[in-house]
Order: C-alpha cells, then sequence, then structure tokens
C-alpha cells in the first residue's frame, strides 16, 4: 500500500493572532460568531480585515456571520489579500495540498488551482505564503461558519485591475464559490500622513467606482480589482461594519456583495 504524504502550510501566526489551543481558538471563534446575522441572501464575495482575531476579531465576524446560514451551500472559497513580506509580482498560489489552523486542515482546490495557472498573472510560490497572515486570519472563520469546504488562497503583489479581472472569468460562476477579500482600508501607515479618506474610499465600494487615491489602503489594487468585478457581475454591496465610532475614524471595514435582485419576470 502507497501511502500518500500531504504537503500542508502549517499556522504562521497562531499564537500571535489568534489562540494557539484548539480548545481556545474554537471557544473564541464560537464567541465571536454566536448571535443572529443581519437577514440577507446568499453572499458572493465578502470584504474582511485581517487584524488580529483576538483585539477585532468582532469586526470581521460581521461578515462570516452570514455565512452560517449557507454552510452547506459553500463549498468552494477564493481568498485574496496582499503579500506583505515578499516584493510579489502578479499572484502567487501554493503548492501545498492544505492550510492548517489549529482547527484542522482545509483542502486546497487543485483542479482550480491548475486552471489559473494559465493565467499570465498566476505562478506557484510558496514564499509569499510562509508568513502571510491576511490569507490565514480567513480560516478559523471558515472552519467555524462552513460545513465542507475547499479553498485557493491567493497572495496579490503588483498587477494591473485588468489582469485580475481575466483571472477572475477563470473561476466558475457558481452558488457554491464565495470569493473573500482581504484589505485594511489604512493599515500600511500612521495616522499622521497624509492617507486617503476612509469616508470617500467606503463611498467608492458602495459606488462601485475606482479607488483613485489609495495612499494607506492595504491592498489597493486587490479593492479597485473587487469593485470592477463586482459592477462587472453586478454583485450589490453591502456596508456592515467599521471598527471606528464613526466611518472617519476607522481604519477597517466589513462588507458583504450580494447576487442582482431578480425581477419579478423571473
Amino acid at each position: 500500500m502507497i501511502k500518500v504524504c500531504m504537503k500542508v502550510r502549517p499556522p504562521a501566526v497562531a499564537g500571535i493572532y489568534y489562540p494557539e489551543s484548539k480548545k481556545e481558538l474554537k471557544k473564541h471563534m464560537d464567541e465571536l460568531v454566536k448571535g443572529k446575522a443581519i437577514s440577507m441572501s446568499l453572499p458572493k464575495a465578502l470584504l474582511v480585515p485581517h487584524r488580529s482575531i483576538t483585539t477585532e476579531g468582532a469586526l470581521a465576524a460581521q461578515g462570516y456571520k452570514l455565512l452560517k446560514r449557507h454552510k452547506e451551500t459553500i463549498t468552494k472559497v477564493i481568498i485574496l489579500a496582499p503579500a506583505h513580506h515578499y516584493p510579489l509580482v502578479g499572484c502567487a498560489v501554493s503548492s501545498h495540498d492544505a492550510l492548517e489552523t489549529p482547527l484542522g486542515e482545509i483542502p486546497i482546490d487543485k483542479p482550480l488551482r491548475q486552471r489559473l495557472l494559465n493565467s499570465a498573472i498566476v505562478v506557484t510560490n510558496d514564499l509569499p505564503h510562509v508568513m502571510e497572515h491576511s490569507i490565514e486570519l480567513q480560516l478559523p472563520f471558515l472552519q467555524t461558519c462552513l460545513k465542507s469546504f475547499s479553498i485557493i488562497p491567493i497572495a496579490v503583489g503588483k498587477v494591473s485591475v485588468r489582469d485580475m479581472l481575466a483571472m477572475f472569468r477563470m473561476i466558475p460562476e457558481q452558488q457554491s464559490v464565495l470569493f473573500v477579500f482581504s484589505a485594511e482600508l489604512s493599515g500600511c501607515f500612521d495616522k499622521d500622513t497624509d492617507m486617503a479618506p476612509i469616508e470617500s474610499i467606503t463611498n467608492d465600494i458602495l459606488t462601485q467606482q475606482p479607488i483613485l487615491n489609495r495612499q494607506g489602503v492595504c491592498g489597493g489594487s486587490l479593492l479597485n480589482a473587487m469593485i470592477s468585478w463586482s459592477e462587472l457581475c453586478g454583485w450589490r454591496p453591502n456596508f456592515l461594519a467599521c471598527n471606528g465610532v464613526s466611518i472617519e475614524t476607522a481604519s477597517s471595514v466589513v462588507f458583504a456583495f450580494n447576487p442582482p435582485k431578480k425581477s419579478a419576470d423571473e
């Protein structure tokens, strides 16, 4: 009998950005996503932050709560997040078979990964993924809110919106597919710098207009690709929450993107 060895990416920030103990993490995640979510149809995409689950997980939970009602419908999750620790040009998928957190392993969707590698901007490169927290911090939420699913984690570097849209077109348009965009509206600079107005960026997302001033935005190209793709697909952006007293003082926001409403004739 031939034993197949799985190549698994171990957790890199467990014990730093979220509890390392399986028992503690499960308790913490259950607490974060408990309660009723806003009544909303199955989202096609979420925009969530990538700050510490321990300190700011309650914010991201406002988006992930929506998935609990659809935990058996969503079976494939595309996670896109900026590469923080590697000078990446284009997008990178990892060669791993699965990603691991204290809650268990999540399989990589290998057929879809192979399809995406036909894109001119996608390469297999494990280096951007080794210490990347922005993808890993989404995994415990998905493990808590979904039942059985696979993922495609994509680290995003310097890339054009046009090329990202071409990559998105390779992903099947199915009800079972969820996009997770991980970004921060002011994650890279101090408050004293000349950052793009948070209220303006939020309004750009709501009106599906390109973000022109991306100073201080962590994942600016990713956000613009998300905005363009949501508009092309007819998805409706819904603001869910922010981490400030008001949007003017926030640095992170949560959005859900829902499919277009069906007309009375459909």
